[in-house]
């Protein structure tokens, strides 16, 4: 199964602001929980949170986030394409945590057409955080 890395406008604006050691950091987290999610989907799961709506006709949303440290969000989709044999990472934002319900907020809403209102006004994740 081949990895496949998509990347947004508002994360290759976001990962600029990274430099040497910082940027380097993020794209080893980044192929780590890509490695998890092929490889050992347990750990995955104890690595990121799911947003926890139900789409399109029941499914399971595909949108993650992950804590890269007390200050960062990374905000991502993995989606398993068996007719290509590929999963595919897409990347859309880093964030920090005061930004963060707002930019999830505007992902999701963007990706399924819906309004997800949290219990803080914001969207929900079900794991950790």
């Amino acid at each position: 199964m081949e990895l496949v890395f998509n990347t947004t406008r508002g994360f290759e604006k976001d990962l600029k602001k990274y430099r040497g050691p910082d940027r380097e950091r993020v794209t080893k987290t980044v192929n780590q929980l890509a490695t998890y999610y092929v490889q050992d989907p347990i750990v995955f799961r104890r690595h990121v949170s799911q947003f926890s709506r139900r789409v399109f006709g029941g499914f399971e949303s595909s949108l993650y986030s992950a804590r890269l440290s007390a200050r960062e969000r990374l905000i991502f989709s993995a989606e398993d394409d068996p007719l290509f044999d590929e999963v595919v990472f897409t990347l859309f934002a880093l964030t920090d945590p005061d930004r963060y319900p707002q930019v999830l907020a505007g992902i999701a809403e963007s990706l399924y057409q819906i309004q997800t209102p949290g219990p803080d006004g914001g969207v929900s994740f079900d794991g950790p955080d």
